[in-house]
């Protein structure tokens, strides 16, 4: 059955693609009503985002109240917690190391970072139990945000094809969707690497 919700998302995502070629239009005609625009569709997709992640809350949670506050997307700056509860379900330990301040990141940056860590961490529990040992990197440089998850399993892996391990591939069309790149596959010295980059400005976004 429908959430109260779940009809709503098509009509702000409509409204989010109308207003965006209304934008383009505008540019056009009287450049600084650009500015109007760009802010509608923030709020649009804000409130899409909002709406999703409350449909998905209630489908895991029926007996929840629709208008139960949201938990805060997890970032960056908790990759020490989500690193605890992997070394303590893990063979391997995961060590963290970070060069540079992760506070102030753009949202989608640091979650979608976040994101590529838990990737890795699940793709070694899963595939590599004879891992001793697992390097988080996270390293923020004026321009990029760069995030690295390596292991130093034996077990062989290869990518995954087209249609399978949907986490990946979820999470590259994600990456991708903020101008970065990400890579896995096997290290130069054994083990498997996932590999991450995310713009942190419009200018260098690949």
């Amino acid at each position: 059955m429908p959430t109260p919700h779940a009809h709503r998302k098509p009509h702000h995502v409509t409204g989010i693609v109308v207003q965006a070629q209304g934008a383009r239009f505008v540019a056009e005609q009287d450049p600084q009503r650009v500015i109007v625009a760009l802010e509608q569709i923030e709020r649009a997709g804000a409130e899409t985002m909002a709406s999703m992640r409350r449909m998905v809350g209630i489908l895991r949670n029926p007996d929840a109240p629709p208008d139960a506050p949201l938990a805060p997307l997890a970032g960056v700056t908790e990759l020490e917690p989500l690193l605890i509860g992997f070394n303590g379900a893990a063979n391997a330990p995961a060590r963290l190391h970070v060069d540079g301040d992760l506070n102030g990141l753009p949202v989608e940056v640091s979650t979608s970072a976040y994101r590529v860590v838990m990737e890795g961490l699940t793709n070694t529990r899963q595939h590599a139990p004879d891992a001793r040992s697992v390097d988080v990197a996270v390293r923020r440089t004026p321009d990029w945000l760069l995030v690295r998850v390596a292991d130093d399993g034996a077990s062989p892996r290869t990518a995954p094809a087209r249609g399978h391990g949907f986490g990946l591939i979820g999470l590259t069309e994600r990456v991708r969707a903020l101008g970065g790149t990400i890579t896995a596959g096997p290290g130069v010295a054994g083990g498997w690497v996932l590999d991450a980059a995310f713009p942190l400005h419009a200018a260098v976004a690949r």
